[in-house]
């Protein structure tokens, strides 16, 4: 063992004794070896001892790089394009949609970028993004569709609904208030109008009379187009109480859905049909009908039936009135019929 040793690692130089001439001159090599092998080793024994305190440095900041969170991606340069353009269709996170979804999306905004002068497209994407509750995004679509087209009181309420959910409480009432102005009576827009300012915006008394105006058409509006009548329909008492009673499933549904109603609010409304307004006035889905033109059943009496179901309220009188106005075809109507416009006629036929 100790040979070994002593071959692989010779003893120090200065512990060795003097060897003849022939001895020196044949152990000249293994010195030189020897001197070279150290000063290798010695070398070595430095660079590792550099590596070593570089490595140690670098590495806390290593680990402290892995646990940093990603750096955000850089905000993209905006376009130079018309307002139209401008707003370009917001990609939604893909990864809260379904394949299937995203290739709807794709298709939408390809549709846009398309055509973007095309307000329908605008609609559709904007309908997209609200039914994916992607506020922010429906928003954009449907200022733009309204930009194109001004006056679609659908997409004003849908936009309402959008501003609401971003907490934009003032520009959604703006929003349901001129839906209502261009579709008079428009039951959604009527409705949110009273949640917004209910709920949100804290006035009470504006958000009750929204709603009993909403009350108001559910009643006379379906019962005036069905009859042909004005509101001198409601003098009749089985008309009246037909009314209440469209209008106690209504409170009922609006109960269910947020709306801060009671029966005394019905009561009024009633009363108010023979009271608070001319016996010579009508309704809007009276001068439709007159006019040979679709009604908005479906948005009002349409409505009610929709949300009772969601809700698991019967309302089987609102179900009937939907059904009769259904089954009625936009047609204009004779003259002797036809005078019944508040441009022809001040007084009404009687009952």
């Amino acid at each position: 063992m100790a040979k070994k040793k002593t071959s692989q690692q010779p003893a120090p130089v200065k512990d060795k004794p003097q060897a003849p001439a022939q001895d020196q001159a044949r152990t000249a090599a293994p010195a030189r070896v020897t001197t070279v092998s150290l000063t290798t080793c010695l070398v070595s024994v430095v660079v590792a001892l550099a590596l070593g305190l570089c490595i140690g440095s670098m590495l806390p900041g290593f680990m402290d790089s892995r646990q940093a969170p990603a750096p955000r991606p850089q905000a993209a340069a905006p376009a130079q394009q018309p307002a139209q353009q401008q707003a370009a269709p917001q990609q939604q996170a893909k990864a809260s949609l379904s394949p299937e979804l995203n290739s709807a999306l794709l298709k939408l905004q390809e549709a846009v970028v398309k055509e973007p002068n095309k307000a329908e497209n605008w609609i559709k994407l904007g309908n997209f993004q609200f039914d994916n509750q992607n506020p922010s995004a429906a928003v954009t679509a449907y200022e733009n569709a309204l930009r194109l087209k001004p006056g679609n009181a659908n997409v004003l309420t849908d936009l309402g609904i959008m501003y609401r959910e971003l907490h934009r409480f003032e520009d959604a009432l703006k929003a349901f208030r001129e839906a209502e102005r261009v579709q008079p009576g428009h039951r959604n827009a009527l409705f949110n109008q009273g949640i917004v300012l209910y709920y949100d915006l804290k006035r009470k008394d504006e958000a009750e009379a929204a709603w009993r105006k909403l009350l108001s058409n559910v009643g006379a509006n379906p019962i005036t187009a069905l009859t042909l009548r004005r509101l001198d329909v409601f003098d009749a008492p089985e008309v009246r109480d037909l009314g209440a009673a469209l209008l106690d499933e209504a409170l009922a549904v609006a109960r269910a859905e947020g709306a801060a109603l009671t029966r005394s609010d019905v009561d009024a409304v009633v009363s108010g049909f023979t009271s608070d307004f001319p016996r010579e006035n009508g309704s809007s889905m009276l001068y439709d009908r007159l006019a040979g033109l679709p009604t908005e059943h479906e948005h009002i009496p349409g409505a009610v039936v929709r949300a009772a179901r969601r809700h698991g309220i019967p309302v089987p009188r609102n179900e009937t009135v939907l059904a009769l106005m259904r089954g009625l075809r936009p047609t204009r109507l004779p003259a002797s019929v036809a005078e019944l416009r508040p441009s022809c006629a001040s007084n009404p036929p009687k009952p």
